[in-house]
Formats: structure tokens, sequence, C-alpha cells
């Protein structure tokens, strides 16, 4: 079969070109067939990035981390308490996600505690006490995020060495002695079960 007469411009999808030579020329379907099956190919091109088909494949996964201040570490525990000084130690508990730059050590003879801070490594010997007074301790860690919260309170009493009954109530004393003109701190001993001690 023959066509005897067709109009090209309407087999053109809007916006593709199509040049014909010599549209008056009769052509076969055949001849056709070719020129209609890549206007369409164009045509899919065109407009296939203007469909909406839905939500493409995720991307690969991949573990993220965030990063926070460093837990507070556990209560200070003791060793070695004597008159002047005292030996204070704590333990991490975790480094927020980056590692813990520094640590602090507070002490202080009121619970809502005073410049007195050190840095420390988890153990610190504190020098220079008060005999007998009873210290407050608390530590904290910093890292790259900031500082983190300050250990639960703990409480150390140092030793005295001595007590006096001061109006029917037994206190701690700290005992002095006259040594060369000069008073010194006494330390006094008890021997208990052939063993002496360090008292109060």
């Amino acid at each position: 079969m023959r066509i005897e007469n067709y109009n090209c411009a309407k087999l053109v999808p809007s916006g593709i070109s199509l040049k014909v030579e010599d549209p008056i020329v009769p052509r076969t379907v055949s001849e056709i067939t070719p020129v209609l099956t890549s206007v369409e190919s164009a045509s899919s091109k065109r407009k296939k990035p203007e469909l909406d088909v839905g939500w493409g494949d995720w991307s690969a996964m991949r573990v993220g981390t965030t990063w926070d201040v460093p837990p507070a570490p556990s209560p200070v525990y003791f060793d070695e308490t004597k008159q002047t000084s005292i030996k204070a130690m704590f333990n991490s508990q975790g480094d927020g996600g980056t590692p813990v730059l520094e640590w602090q050590l507070n002490w202080a003879l009121t619970a809502d505690g005073g410049p007195d801070v050190t840095p420390s490594q988890g153990t610190s010997i504190i020098l220079n006490l008060l005999a007998g007074r009873t210290y407050f301790f608390k530590a904290r860690g910093r890292n790259a995020v900031g500082w983190g919260a300050w250990s639960p309170l703990r409480t150390a009493t140092l030793i005295a060495g001595a007590l006096v009954n001061v109006a029917s109530v037994w206190k701690r004393a700290v005992p002095y002695v006259k040594e060369g003109g000069v008073w010194k701190m006494a330390r006094p001993y008890v021997k208990v079960a052939g063993v002496w001690k360090e008292t109060l």
C-alpha cells in the first residue's frame, strides 16, 4: 500500500526538528517507519528526565559518631591518709567519643569546692593539708568538646593525732612538740598487736 500524501509536521513531537527534502514525493510506509522510530526515540530521551517516577535506591550505609564532653569519672577514693597528705584516686568512665585531653582533681574544706585544683592522671598525692580536717574531693575531664561534669563528692578526714575532751565532747586534736625551740607537728603512734600505727 502506498500513502499518496502525508504531513510530516503532524508526526514530529514538539521541540524536534525533522528535515524533509521533498515533502511532495509520496513515500512508502517502510520508508517512513525509520523516521518515526528515530523521532519517538529522541522524544523519549527528551522527556524522560521530566517524569516523576519515585525515590531511587539509598546510598551505601556509613557509620557516624557524634562527640560529647567526657562523662563524670568515678567518685574519688583514698589511700595513705596521713596528717597533712592523702592519696586521692579516680577512674575514667569514658571519653565522650574523642580522647580526653586532661583531668582535674579538686579538693576543699567545703562542699561547694574551692580554688585548689591539680592536673591528675587518676592518682594524685595531695600535700600541705590540715591535720584532723575533713576535705571534699571531686574530679572531671576535658576533651575537644569541653569540660565534662564533676564526679560525685567524696570526703576524707585526715589524721589528727589525738583526742581531747572539751566540755564533755571528744574532739580531734593535733599534737605539737617543741624541737630546738621550734614547735613541730607530732605524729603519734600506738603499738597494736606488736605493730606501730599512726593514730586517728
